[in-house]
């Protein structure tokens, strides 16, 4: 049996003997947060940015006003170790930083990014609008080995939560459609698929997304 706990700013769950707790990232988990977006988008991320881009995203989660700060983190740990992150923003931050966003990852990949800006231009086209009513999640992952414990419900829980402060109507994200798991989650916890994207070929790779909603 598993019970929720949601207790202010921190969230637990209950399966067994574990405990499981979700609070607020610290700029301490940047190596956690930029390892977990990375696991969410192994494939897309070194694709649109090249090798550079895990160290890219630990330097923005250490600091702020970015969309990669761990501002927008949430952490889920297991008798004090970190198992799952899930990166979230309104439609309204989103506008705010994505310049300032683009502007950390051109300081730091210098070249690379310019490289591959037609990359990240096609992504953008592909996945990049969030409404002003939307809370977006744009990155979910747990550690291998610890799937199945309810933490990425419990991540996604939490999300809501703060959506629902934020006075916002919809809870939206961007998944692969070779990734079934993962829609099946989502499906679960109340997701509905609402448009495909076109199919985005970055590096000889080609990659489409579902668009799924749940309104609050």
């Amino acid at each position: 049996m598993v019970e929720y706990e949601a207790p202010g700013q921190v969230s637990t769950v209950r399966d067994g003997e574990s405990r499981i707790q979700v609070r607020a990232a610290r700029p301490e988990d940047a190596h956690h947060v930029a390892r977990l977006v990375l696991l969410s988008a192994a494939e897309l991320l070194p694709g649109i940015f090249g090798p550079g881009i895990q160290r890219a995203l630990a330097d923005m989660a250490a600091g702020r006003g970015t969309l990669f700060s761990h501002q927008h983190a949430w952490i889920a740990e297991e008798d004090a170790e970190v198992r799952g992150m899930l990166l979230g923003y309104s439609g309204a931050v989103k506008a705010a930083q994505d310049p300032r966003t683009g502007l950390a990852l051109l300081g730091s990949l210098r070249a690379e990014m310019i490289r591959r800006l037609p990359n990240l231009l096609r992504m953008q086209s592909a996945i990049g609008h969030i409404g002003r009513e939307e809370y977006y999640l744009s990155n979910v992952a747990v550690y291998p080995g610890h799937q199945g414990k309810g933490i990425g419900s419990l991540l996604v829980g939490r999300a809501r939560q703060e959506a629902q402060r934020a006075g916002l109507s919809f809870l939206v994200l961007d998944v692969e459609t070779d990734n079934p798991g993962a829609q099946r989650l989502y499906q679960r916890l109340g997701f509905r698929v609402v448009s495909r994207t076109p199919e985005l070929v970055v590096r000889g790779h080609p990659f489409s997304f579902l668009r799924m909603c749940l309104p609050m």
